[in-house]
């Protein structure tokens, strides 16, 4: 699906959740998955959880004429206006864990950014010379 030129603040962008290179702050801004820091990862994706049914009604109701309508006015009300049924929250939290974005910001965690791995690598530089007694600028 194709996605917005830009994007609007302090609202969900469905089609970020279909895809697994970026995301969408709350301001409209986008930041590249790779390049975001752990506890950004981690609030990013304590935030998806607690907002699971929320989410996976507006990927599953999205398409760029409902977007830019709800836009337009201001949002809009997806129950009054899609007639969702009701899901189970755990149903709600297996389609989220299931999306690309979600994998994305998962394998982030597991795999540190090459900034991060660069301060491992120096504090386990840093240890070395201490611990051996060497000069840390031959290490």
């Amino acid at each position: 699906m194709p996605r917005p030129d830009q994007h609007s603040d302090d609202h969900l962008h469905p089609w970020v959740f279909i895809q697994s290179r970026v995301w969408v702050d709350r301001a409209g801004v986008e930041h590249e998955i790779i390049a975001m820091v752990d506890g950004y990862v981690a609030s990013v994706i304590s935030f998806c959880r607690r907002s699971a049914r929320r989410i996976r009604r507006q990927v599953e109701s999205y398409s760029m004429n409902e977007l830019w309508q709800g836009l337009k006015n201001g949002g809009y009300d997806e129950e009054r206006e899609f007639g969702y049924r009701r899901t189970d929250p755990a149903e709600d939290m297996a389609w989220l864990e299931a999306t690309p974005l979600m994998h994305a910001l998962r394998e982030r965690l597991n795999h540190p950014s090459d900034e991060r791995l660069a301060e491992l690598i120096e504090a386990a530089r840093l240890a070395y010379a201490v611990e051996t007694g060497i000069d840390p600028a031959t290490v």
